[in-house]
């Protein structure tokens, strides 16, 4: 895989907006980057009961979707202003992709639209080479967890996932997590060029891969080819869940991002069952690598 060129900063929340964005410029100032800055609003759909407004049978809807326009608006000013003061401080220039195509190095840009929110960042992210998120609250996770799948599963691109107060710097120590699954190994094509910046890598296989899979140290010397340093362990299958095995690996490691196949299940599945994903979404307190 090539560098990565081009990154979505999906800025929907204004607590989560400066994470994001400080994050992308730290991975896009190392990569020579273009920033792509993209706010989608929801659209208004319902009407509350007239019971709820104390204006007339006949402008209540109106009414409602007025101030309902309002608030969006109000929302998206107030995030790209914070787009704004990030530029600023990290001296990005702010100009449109196809002029800053030639040369993405210091540029971002800023798109403000109406529609689908989850679908409309999916589409959008097929034409950038990485997005970047932060790990969901667990106080709203509801509210993130979707946005983060609909990225993984409907962009065919990879995530990189932030904690919630961002990168402190570009991961130095990588812990790939390695099981022979197609999301696996998209996973580790598409952080290649993050572990070619690492200081270490890991390759940490967790019990034994379906027999004909490639191992743990083909894919060591696989890396090696890529002129990656790194070493390959195997985990013996754990009593307890597989991703408590790996979060201990990147502990023991000292690996401040794990680079993993993100729902090599059915979502229902990990969702039933509770799943690596699902799982390492919940307790991760560093960055996680995820291709689908």
């Amino acid at each position: 895989m090539m560098d990565y060129k081009t990154i979505l900063a999906p800025v929907q929340f204004e607590e989560t907006a400066k994470p994001i964005l400080e994050s992308a410029i730290m991975v896009a100032d190392a990569f020579g980057a273009h920033i792509h800055a993209k706010h989608v609003r929801a659209p208004f759909v319902a009407y509350a009961p007239y019971a709820y407004h104390t204006i007339s049978m006949s402008s209540a809807p109106v009414a409602v979707a007025e101030q309902f326009d309002a608030a969006t608006a109000e929302n998206a000013k107030k995030l790209k202003a914070i787009f704004e003061a990030c530029c600023e401080t990290a001296g990005l220039r702010i100009m449109p992709f196809s002029e800053a195509s030639a040369k993405p190095k210091k540029t971002a840009c800023w798109s403000d639209t109406t529609g689908l929110v989850i679908q409309a960042m999916a589409h959008f992210a097929r034409v950038c080479d990485l997005s970047v998120v932060t790990l969901p609250d667990q106080t709203h996770e509801p509210r993130d967890t979707p946005l983060f799948e609909g990225l993984l599963m409907g962009s065919g691109r990879p995530i990189l996932v932030v904690p919630k107060n961002g990168l402190i710097h570009l991961p130095k120590h990588i812990l790939l997590a390695w099981d022979g699954s197609m999301p696996a190994t998209r996973a580790l094509q598409a952080a290649l060029p993050m572990m070619k910046l690492a200081e270490k890598v890991h390759v940490a296989t967790v019990g034994e891969v379906d027999f004909g899979m490639p191992s743990a140290d083909s894919v060591a010397h696989y890396l090696t080819s890529h002129g990656i340093r790194s070493e390959a362990r195997t985990v013996d299958w754990p009593k307890r869940p597989i991703a408590e095995r790996l979060l201990n690996q990147a502990e023991a490691t000292n690996s401040d991002l794990i680079v993993m196949g993100g729902y090599s299940h059915a979502r229902l599945f990990e969702t039933l069952l509770g799943g690596t994903t699902r799982h390492m979404l919940q307790h991760a307190e560093r960055a996680l690598f995820l291709a689908h």
